[in-house]
């Protein structure tokens, strides 16, 4: 008897156990799925941007040609065999000239045996870009001593007769400046001579003032001149060009440079 009271205790005893167990898995919750956070992506800090272009204010002419003089240099090259030997025979020819001591652009433009004429440095100038290109434009350019020694190219006579005659019937030339100073001539033609532009001057009186004229020609049409006084007037922003023709006798004079 006492052995059977035991085993209902023990069997008692294990129910209550059970549903304990149960009541309180069924009593828990699942979880919460957990989230994911994800992390606020942040733009990386920018350096500052490219300095914008600032009008310097400025006027005149040597503001206006300042940024076309400084990237107006002609590039430098070294002659091949073949115009080395080209070279030589002008020279035999008269073609070129060695500078002397205290000579200028101005000075050898009006040496007899060259252009009998100071005004056509700019001839000169362009003819030797390569090796004149990185004189720094002032004032006094035309005027300014070059290196003792230096070897320039120079048209002969023949050759300016010869372009000449292949030159007849373009006498429409581009009038990019009139002046009567000197130093706004010479900033504007060394501006015009670096990016190829067939430069000139002339002078002139008008009501007893000397004017220098800064030209560049020769053109067949009055339309194609036109058209290139209109890259010019972009480039230079000195003001209209105007198209003229040029006389017989500045044809003559300049047509063979």
């Amino acid at each position: 008897m006492a052995a059977f009271a035991t085993t209902i205790l023990i069997c008692l005893l294990s129910m209550i156990c059970f549903t304990g167990c149960s009541s309180d898995e069924e009593g828990q919750s699942p979880l919460p799925t957990p989230k994911v956070v994800k992390p606020i992506a942040k733009p990386a800090p920018q350096g500052p941007g490219p300095p914008a272009t600032q009008d310097k204010g400025k006027g005149g002419i040597e503001a206006r040609l300042s940024l076309i003089m400084e990237t107006g240099g002609a590039e430098k090259k070294k002659p091949a065999p073949a115009a080395a030997q080209e070279e030589g025979e002008a020279l035999e020819q008269g073609g070129f000239h060695t500078v002397r001591k205290g000579e200028s652009l101005a000075s050898i433009a009006g040496l007899q045996e060259t252009y009998s004429d100071p005004l056509k440095w700019p001839v000169v100038f362009r003819l030797n870009l390569d090796k004149l290109g990185d004189l720094s434009p002032g004032e006094d350019f035309p005027e300014r001593p070059l290196p003792e020694g230096l070897r320039l190219r120079i048209v002969t006579a023949e050759e300016a007769n010869k372009q000449v005659r292949n030159r007849t019937g373009h006498e429409w030339v581009i009038n990019v400046l009139s002046t009567t100073h000197k130093h706004e001539i010479a900033l504007a033609t060394v501006a015009l001579a670096k990016k190829g532009y067939p430069i000139y001057i002339t002078q002139g009186q008008v009501k007893g003032k000397k004017w220098m004229r800064l030209r560049v020609g020769f053109f067949e049409s009055k339309g194609e001149a036109d058209a290139l006084g209109k890259k010019i007037q972009d480039l230079m922003n000195l003001g209209d060009p105007w198209i003229t023709k040029a006389s017989q006798e500045e044809l003559r004079e300049f047509g063979g440079f």
